[in-house]
């Protein structure tokens, strides 16, 4: 499929990219500083939505790195130089986005438009008790979805199961 060239590229990248989610959020670009990213993406993390966001060449490849760390286990569609003569739509794990783009420099010029679906359709599993011991633990001394990526990563969990229980030990 190629989109036709639309009144914005978040308009074509959307159009172009297939997406399972049914709506989406838009980002624009994320601020330098990490704690100020997080603001900007956690509250969104749990949520059945795309994120559509647009990335300078020289950070994309950090960012997609920062996404999968935050986000987890999601499809990426990464529009580049939409309406161009090298206009790419590529569709990829997000984490196998940072080798993706180191594996061909040119993978990392252009304008870009990162579109991170939703995650899974099925409802998120329920948290063991390991899992749920240290999102007790974790939650109290950080942001809940780092303390679900952490977690996830130590436990085995499913990252946005964990997301779900510790944005409600926060709240309690």
């Amino acid at each position: 499929m190629v989109p036709i060239p639309g009144a914005s590229a978040l308009a074509t990248a959307i159009a172009g990219a297939g997406l399972r989610a049914e709506t989406f959020a838009f980002l624009g670009f994320l601020p330098a500083q990490d704690k100020a990213r997080r603001a900007r993406v956690e509250p969104l993390a749990a949520l059945p939505l795309a994120l559509v966001l647009y990335e300078a060449p020289h950070r994309v490849r950090a960012t997609v790195e920062w996404l999968h760390e935050v986000l987890g286990e999601r499809d990426l569609v990464v529009a580049r130089e939409l309406t161009k003569a090298f206009e790419t739509i590529a569709l990829l794990p997000l984490r196998d986005a940072a080798r993706w783009f180191s594996e061909d420099p040119n993978r990392e010029r252009g304008e870009f438009v990162l579109v991170v679906d939703s995650g899974e359709a099925a409802a998120p599993a329920e948290v063991t008790p390991e899992a749920e011991r240290w999102l007790r633990a974790l939650v109290a001394e950080m942001p809940p979805a780092r303390a679900a990526s952490v977690v996830a990563k130590l436990t085995g969990a499913p990252r946005e199961a964990c997301y779900a229980r510790a944005l409600a030990l926060k709240e309690a």
